[in-house]
């Protein structure tokens, strides 16, 4: 499945028509004021065994090659431009 960025809430359950399990897609709201940005959700498990996590190695992938793209510092501060009858 591939996310977006859609600024919103959004569920989805998917049906492979194989019979087996159906996948559950959650995508949340933008974190601002009043907006449905944090959902907890209880996953059952047996309680036999370590917790495992599994990771989409493609996904991996598609971050690891587009990392340099993402901008975590905030854009520097342009001023707007000086009108002509200011100008020299």
């Amino acid at each position: 499945w591939f996310s977006a960025h859609l600024h919103c809430k959004f569920a989805a359950l998917v049906n492979h028509g194989d019979g087996g399990k159906p996948t559950r897609f959650l995508a949340l709201d933008k974190c601002l004021p009043r907006r449905d940005f944090l959902q907890l959700i209880t996953v059952e498990r047996s309680k036999s065994g370590p917790v495992e996590l599994e990771y989409d190695a493609e996904w991996l992938a598609i971050l690891i090659k587009t990392h340099s793209l993402l901008g975590f510092e905030p854009p520097p501060a342009r001023a707007p431009p000086i009108p002509e009858e200011f100008q020299r």
